[in-house]
């Protein structure tokens, strides 16, 4: 099967791989050719990167990054103790590498410029109207002078996410001094709140630290803790943060896991890796997709219980279940409300409960209506999508683009016949052959879901054949239905490296690079065999190479 699918791959989208049932897959003996290189088949291959990986130091270049519109508002909220939300104003922010998290571009534009402008003006000027709670200082006793200064150094040394050069706090003081006798105390503050919330230092992950070798730099413990707050919160460092860093603490990995384990237990952590994995699910798109109104009337509905739905699922497993790769893929348990229990099938509901799924057609994260109906057409199911979503998201393992000419509309419904047999012409046309093998096997095993995830045993008056096929991953071999793929994914080493990539992507906010091969396997190592915890991954992956150090741009 490797020698078959590097054929596939070679071909890309103009290979015609054809044969059994119509499908695409291949008509060859059932055996793999034998490796003249590997005399012992039984003997597992060494991985390249064990040699690669026993000294290298994984640090890459990333982009200078802006704050994300979730990071802004989060972070003028611990600033400033304000509860506006400002970035609803600003312009849409999209996805990169498939998470928000990394869509921050360098280049401020016009519209982004006038709306930092316009929130800064709006929380200056609504935070001063309780200045005791702002300055955090006794002014009738200390004086305006002295909370002043105060003031200055706390909110700007926050806000800039690192201790102050010496210019920088004359700098800010001369400026609260000035505004004080230009405009009095309470429009001093408004102007150093106002000014601040512009600067560069504020707008950006400004990231510092020594060169250890030539061209790398690690982090230095502030930035470190900015990375921490900025991954796992998306806000800003707290006190505890501050003092671990000013303690040298997270200059190794101990101090570093320690704080990450604090941190991910914090109420803050859950939105942002009920995010992550919503994302990853592609489940937080949901709200700008469509479908036929006559096929179905109450998809506004559906969508939004489908969005609850999968946010709470997502809290349960990470926070109150096994928290582990496999059970997001094999929970056999969800959330519905009255519209979704419906929709599946499920017995009547009063507001939102946790229902069992035991003996229904139902488990974990694939069978969720989000899911099904993100990765389908407006009026029919879609196989390619649905097997491109495992293939891209789940196992990390994308088909090579279509060639430029290639027709990506679907085939028209047809009276009486199937979506299986639509799609078969995926397999008999030499231009699409190639690439759909990877795809179309897989998104078939979910041909009992229709376009909303609503079951169904018929399909165009046919009986559904849901049957399909992995190939070239840990996870290969035939399967029936959602429920056995989701088993065979649960427990595969490439969706556990996968998951890890993933949730690099998010944390990092970068696609990785050739030169974050060790982080990653070194994350791939510590696995093991057993259940992957979600949480210990991400704190893994705040002690990598890749979270400790950068690349200095040439």
């Amino acid at each position: 099967m490797r020698w078959l699918l590097t054929v596939a791959l070679l071909a890309g989208c103009d290979g015609a791989i054809l044969g059994r049932g119509g499908l695409g897959l291949p008509n060859l003996p059932g055996t793999t050719p034998p490796d003249p290189t590997n005399p012992d088949p039984t003997k597992p291959e060494p991985d390249p990167r064990e040699a690669r990986c026993q000294n290298e130091l994984g640090a890459a270049w990333g982009p200078l990054r802006r704050v994300t519109h979730e990071e802004y508002d989060n972070s003028v909220g611990t600033l400033l103790r304000t509860t506006l939300r400002p970035s609803s104003a600003f312009p849409s922010q999209a996805r990169s590498n498939g998470f928000t998290t990394g869509s921050a571009q360098q280049t401020v534009g016009e519209l982004q410029a006038e709306a930092y402008f316009d929130a800064a003006e709006l929380i200056a000027a609504d935070v001063v109207k309780n200045v005791p709670a702002l300055v955090q200082c006794d002014v009738a006793s200390v004086g305006e002078a002295e909370c002043g200064r105060r003031f200055v150094t706390r909110f700007v040394t926050a806000a800039f996410r690192r201790p102050l050069t010496i210019d920088e706090a004359a700098s800010y003081q001369a400026l609260m001094t000035t505004a004080t006798t230009q405009l009095g105390f309470t429009g001093a503050l408004e102007t150093v709140v106002f000014a601040v919330l512009q600067s560069p230092h504020f707008l950006y992950h400004v990231e510092l630290g020594p060169e250890v070798v030539p061209g790398v730099r690690k982090l230095d413990g502030a930035s470190v803790a900015a990375r921490l707050a900025t991954a796992l919160w998306q806000s800003m460092p707290d006190d505890t943060l501050v003092m671990a860093a000013a303690r040298g603490e997270l200059d190794e990995p101990a101090g570093i896991s320690a704080q990450a384990r604090r941190m991910v237990e914090d109420p803050k952590a859950r939105p942002v890796l009920v995010r992550l994995y919503s994302e990853f699910t592609r489940a937080n798109e949901l709200d700008d997709v469509t479908k036929d109104a006559a096929r179905f009337p109450n998809w506004s509905a559906l969508r939004t219980s489908m969005k609850e739905e999968n946010e709470r699922f997502l809290t349960s497993v990470l926070f109150d279940g096994a928290g582990s790769v496999e059970s997001l893929f094999t929970a056999r348990h969800t959330f519905v409300d009255a519209t979704l229990a419906q929709h599946y099938g499920l017995p009547p509901v009063t507001g939102w409960q946790r229902v069992s799924l035991v003996g229904t057609k139902r488990l974990g994260l694939l069978t969720q209506g989000a899911v099904l109906s993100v990765s389908a057409k407006t009026n029919q199911s879609s196989p390619t999508q649905r097997g491109l979503f495992i293939r891209e998201n789940v196992l990390c393992n994308p088909p090579p683009p279509p060639p430029q000419n290639a027709n990506i509309v679907p085939p028209d419904i047809k009276p009486g016949v199937p979506t299986r047999q639509r799609f078969a012409e995926h397999s008999t046309n030499p231009e699409c052959a190639g690439c759909h093998l990877l795809m179309d096997p897989i998104g078939l095993g979910f041909e009992h879901f229709d376009a909303v995830g609503g079951w169904r045993d018929r399909d165009e008056g046919v009986a559904v054949d849901a049957t399909g096929e992995v190939f070239g991953t840990s996870a290969a071999g035939a399967f029936d239905g959602v429920e056995q793929l989701a088993t065979k994914l649960s427990t595969s080493r490439d969706v556990n490296a996968c998951m890890g990539k993933q949730t690099f992507r998010f944390l990092i906010a970068r696609h990785e690079f050739d030169a974050d091969t060790c982080s990653l396997y070194r994350l791939e190592k510590s696995f093991g065999d057993g259940p992957v915890s979600l949480k210990e991954l991400v704190v893994g992956l705040t002690t990598s190479d890749a979270f400790r150090y950068r690349k200095v741009n040439p």
